[in-house]
């Protein structure tokens, strides 16, 4: 045992053992870090993975102790050998201890000039690698990084010149057995994970322009912004009277003059409080104003689409639309108070505008808007349906526009679909290749990781396939499921930031396409009730929903969520009370019937998702 320790140690040639063990330290490592970026899916899960990067620095936890136990024996063994070598040498007061201090300067310099390119990978992860005027900080070039590359190697070359020198022996007598294998392994590691990389990176682009192809349009940003403006032109002098007119009808959040009544508009409130209500918003001429620029098709707002920043776009026209659906909620039942089904139809129209403004939108977020806004205007045509204001003819119409709109919602759901896709696929891009991007007073510069494959290929293929399993995921006109979070891998670590919410955003796109079809039921029961008098007991042939699922009608005591305003907290108050109504609705993404309740709390702590249309007998 004392002889192989001796051998392991090398206690009998120590120059020998130091060249080794700094190989390995090197080699070893490198090895190491490849082994880390290919382990297989599933083996080493995100739970189980701890990312703290900073200059190449790793902490992991769980079944990757095994990595770093393999590292912090390497380290600690070539600590041991290399001192072993070093005291051997001042003891013996053999040569100079001058090139000993040189190399050991020279190798703590091209060591933090080559852990330093590893920064790149933290900010593949965490993005927040960036240089601001007011927070500068060192950004490396691929010119400068590879001369720190190759300074490096020099410095190793000029360290093992000075072992050889130290210990009185040719270099070339310094590198054993145990060096070969190591640069054998090393070399055998770099080739495969090189092939296993572009391998990978073939099939990546394979994928993508599957992807394009499918979709019909590059997933680029100037695709993505093709797509928006489709023959039309932004109109910036619109959206800045816009913006001014939004802003001071309704106060921001924080503001002494926000009304926070006007945020409920389905709220139940006194005479007086309604009347209060309608004294206020009737003084706002801005709001007419703004009424008589939405009265007509809603020009495209100046989107910049720059490449390599799509997420950061920033869209503020998206929820003063969503403010001026809201308001024109209220105006319809000011309008219905006052007996006038015109004007009422009149604010829906506008709500309809704004509807197909962000119908043209591709993104995720103005889909989002688009269902709230909707379920707005909805809200209003329920109210319209039960007042009974509305002729037979006005019923067919509204029943026809719905359907038109129901059908859109496929396209419009395959739109932001591919707006995902490419803002995907444009966040790989900036994080492979770098970019910068201008904000209010600040500058983002991001620095591509590309520019390292060949250094670490094993890094190289975990970035490809990670474009690769978006590429893949995105090939479909509906928003995808995640799949559960213990198969994710590194492969997989944009996929688990990206989707996580896409089943709840496909959901609620599914919903909105659900309402439609049962408002345009609920029209046909109103119409029948005309012709007979009454409402029918039962239908027959119900319409499936995009779910699946048969519809629900029911005529009677139905269940309803009734909010009344509370002055005192400024904030009504919600309960569940049973009216006496006709309804229709959709089970939902979950195809159980919640009596067609939407987001309350149901048992188990589950929140309802049904889809409903409600008839009340009295409004």
């Amino acid at each position: 045992m004392k002889k192989l320790l001796r051998r392991l140690f090398y206690r009998d040639s120590p120059a020998e053992g130091a060249v080794f063990s700094t190989l390995l330290f090197w080699l070893g490592t490198w090895c190491l870090a490849s082994l880390l970026f290919l382990v297989p899916e599933g083996v080493f899960t995100i739970e189980s993975i701890e990312m703290l990067w900073w200059f190449g620095t790793l902490s992991f936890g769980c079944r990757t102790d095994l990595l770093l136990v393999a590292a912090l024996g390497i380290l600690l063994y070539h600590l041991f050998v290399t001192g072993a070598f070093y005291f051997g040498c001042f003891r013996g007061s053999r040569g100079s201890g001058g090139p000993v201090i040189a190399a050991l300067f020279l190798t703590v310099l091209a060591a933090f000039l080559l852990l330093l390119p590893f920064g790149v990978v933290r900010s593949m992860l965490n993005m927040t690698w960036c240089c601001e005027p007011r927070e500068p900080r060192l950004c490396l070039s691929p010119f400068w990084g590879w001369a720190a590359v190759v300074l490096g190697l020099l410095c190793q070359a000029c360290r093992f010149e000075a072992y050889a020198a130290l210990a009185g022996k040719p270099l070339r007598t310094l590198f054993g057995k145990g060096a070969a294998v190591i640069c054998g392994v090393f070399l055998l590691t770099y080739l495969v994970t090189l092939g296993m990389a572009y391998s990978a990176h073939c099939r990546t682009e394979r994928h993508v322009a599957e992807l394009e192809k499918f979709f019909g349009r590059p997933a680029t940003a100037q695709g993505l912004k093709e797509l928006y403006f489709r023959d039309r032109w932004p109109d910036a002098a619109f959206w800045r009277k816009a913006a001014g007119l939004c802003d001071k009808t309704f106060p921001v959040h924080g503001s002494p003059d926000r009304m926070r009544w006007v945020e409920y508009p389905e709220a139940e409130f006194s005479p007086a409080e309604f009347a209060a209500c309608r004294k206020m918003f009737e003084k706002s001429a801005e709001l007419r104003e703004l009424e008589k620029m939405f009265s007509g098709p809603l020009p495209a707002y100046d989107r910049k689409f720059a490449p390599g920043f799509l997420f950061a776009e920033e869209m503020p026209e998206l929820q003063r639309l969503r403010n001026f659906c809201r308001y024109e909620l209220w105006r319809t039942r000011f309008a219905l108070a006052d007996g006038d089904p015109a004007a009422a139809l009149a604010a829906v129209k506008r709500m309809k505008f704004c509807r197909d403004h962000l119908a043209r939108d591709p993104g995720l977020a103005a889909a989002l808007v688009l269902c709230a806004a909707e379920n707005s205007r909805l809200d209003a045509l329920e109210r319209l349906l039960s007042s009974g204001l509305l002729t037979e003819g006005q019923l067919r119409e509204i029943r026809k526009e719905l359907a038109l709109c129901r059908e859109e919602m496929k396209k419009i759901h395959a739109h932001t679909v591919y707006g995902e896709a490419v803002l995907s696929m444009d966040m790989c891009h900036l994080l492979a290749h770098g970019g910068k991007g201008s904000r209010e007073n600040t500058q983002q510069v991001i620095p591509g990781a590309y520019a390292w494959r060949w250094l670490l290929p094993a890094y190289w293929h975990a970035c490809t396939r990670n474009r690769e399993v978006l590429a893949k995921v995105y090939k479909r006109s509906d928003f995808p499921r995640p799949e559960p979070r213990s198969k994710w891998s590194l492969h997989n670590v944009l996929a688990s930031v990206l989707l996580p919410s896409f089943e709840l955003a496909g959901n609620r796109i599914d919903v909105l396409s659900a309402r439609y079809l049962a408002m345009e039921t609920l029209i046909g029961v109103e119409l029948e009730k005309r012709r007979t008098g009454k409402y029918p007991e039962v239908l027959k042939d119900l319409p499936r929903d995009i779910f699946g699922e048969p519809l629900v009608y029911r005529k009677g005591q139905i269940p309803y969520i009734r909010q009344r305003w509370n002055a005192e907290k400024n904030y009504p108050d919600a309960r569940k009370v049973m009216v006496d109504a006709a309804a229709v609705w959709s089970k939902g993404p979950d195809r159980k019937d919640d009596l067609g309740l939407f987001e309350m709390s149901a048992d188990e702590g589950k929140r309802s998702d049904d889809a409903r249309a409600l008839l009340l007998s009295r409004p």
